[in-house]
């Protein structure tokens, strides 16, 4: 075996990662003296690939055979083993597998109770030989043990599951909430990719709980969860931080994709009827605290003190039900516009349009203190109460990718626009 593909082995082995299958399989691997083995678990009308050694370059971990098809398909359903010395002589088959060094493999059905759960499959005998009927006895012997490793494992990661899962809400807990966002944080400043974070808390939770009870309380909370859960996507961690509040980590987000989320989620949510014994359907709101990695947070602890501070504003604001955080001390900022030289813009009522209003979120601007208020080709005249925040033109830059020309306008000015830039937004239900 080669330096590269001794090194990619062992990256496989770290992926798949060597618990009691994974040890199984390795074994098995040395047994036959195979350059390549794989175990495909079956999961509805296909196989995954879920652990592997030594595959050929294109074929990776997570990748789906159907049911039926290529010679792991067959084998699943045919519920037999197949030793193939020369696939060239295969006539049932066609070559699925690019990339092998020799066309001898061996496919072996793994059973559980009489039941098929995957397949293991070894292939590219390292002397170049062809595999025989003794090689598919030894696997064959070797399987029944796979199937127990199996079953083990997976009593392993439902206990381990369990213990990271909130009993209440089924959605995952603090302690799980506060491992992955570590793990979630450290991937991004690794990729230099952008990450979010949601904190959430039920509005008037308290006061409907001690007036109606708590298992009225656990239902509301079970479904709050529910409805959360329906409006991230895929990816996304959904987690209960404590009481009434709910984490939602966003990798790969930035500041603008979350607070879409995040509008989403309000809507959801209040969308959501919760009923009540005795009464008519009730429905509640939510506040949420948007945070974000690099712009506004560097650390994890700031990504949640920010996110939780702008909950809690959020939740006394009269303005909107989500809350962009502060950017930190530490973010660097634009070039300061000369005071002397930004002029001042007195705005008239029926500014912005809702073509302008369109161009930014509206917790963006309400954050910010700005109001778009004018645009020129790529040229973006931005009205700030304080001309000072560099950090406010760079990521109005950022998010509109225009350049932007600031003018200064009455503070009261600016929050009759933010007012106006709200009514738009409620009517459109797209861009808030």
């Amino acid at each position: 075996m080669g330096v590269g593909e001794e090194l990619r082995e062992r990256e496989e082995m770290a992926q798949g990662g060597l618990d009691l299958l994974g040890s199984a399989l390795l074994a098995a691997k040395e047994a036959l003296r195979g350059r390549r083995l794989s175990y495909m678990a079956l999961s509805g009308d296909a196989l995954v690939i879920e652990r592997a050694f030594g595959l050929p370059q294109g074929i990776a971990l997570g990748k789906r055979v159907p049911l039926g098809e290529g010679v792991a398909g067959w084998v699943a359903r045919m519920k037999k083993p197949l030793l193939v010395k020369d696939l060239k002589r295969e006539v049932r088959f066609i070559d699925p597998k690019p990339g092998y060094q020799t066309g001898s493999f061996i496919s072996v059905p793994v059973f559980l109770r009489k039941r098929v759960i995957g397949v293991v499959n070894v292939a590219d005998r390292v002397d170049g030989r062809s595999f025989d009927e003794s090689d598919l006895g030894a696997l064959l012997t070797l399987v029944d043990h796979m199937a127990l490793c199996v079953e083990n494992q997976k009593l392993r990661d439902d206990v381990a599951r369990l213990a990271a899962t909130d009993p209440l809400t089924g959605v995952w807990n603090r302690r799980h909430f506060e491992r992955r966002l570590e793990e979630e944080l450290a991937r991004a400043q690794r990729s230099e990719a952008p990450l979010s974070l949601l904190m959430i808390d039920v509005d008037d939770f308290k006061a409907f709980n001690d007036t109606h009870g708590h298992t009225a309380g656990d239902a509301v909370l079970r479904g709050v969860s529910r409805s959360i859960n329906s409006a991230v996507r895929m990816g996304d961690i959904v987690c209960r931080y404590g009481g009434d509040e709910f984490a939602v980590i966003l990798p790969r987000t930035d500041v603008v994709e979350a607070l879409s989320v995040a509008g989403r989620i309000c809507q959801r949510v209040a969308a959501t009827p919760h009923a009540l014994e005795g009464e008519g359907p009730r429905h509640f709101s939510i506040s949420v605290g948007v945070s974000s990695y690099p712009p506004i947070a560097t650390s994890k602890q700031e990504l949640v003190d920010q996110a939780d501070r702008a909950m809690y504003e959020a939740k006394y604001s009269e303005v909107s039900q989500i809350c962009l955080a502060e950017a930190t001390p530490t973010v660097p900022e634009a070039p300061l516009p000369d005071h002397e030289r930004v002029p001042y813009l007195p705005l008239p009522p029926e500014v912005p349009s809702w073509e302008l209003a369109s161009l930014l979120p509206l917790e963006v601007a309400r954050r910010l203190e700005c109001v778009p208020v004018g645009r020129e080709g790529r040229d973006l005249t931005l009205a700030l109460a304080d001309p000072s925040q560099g950090f406010a033109i760079r990521v109005v830059s950022q998010l509109t990718g225009l350049r932007v020309f600031p003018v200064v306008s009455g503070k009261e000015e600016i929050h009759q626009a933010l007012r106006r830039m709200a009514t738009l937004s409620q009517g459109s239900g797209e861009w808030s």
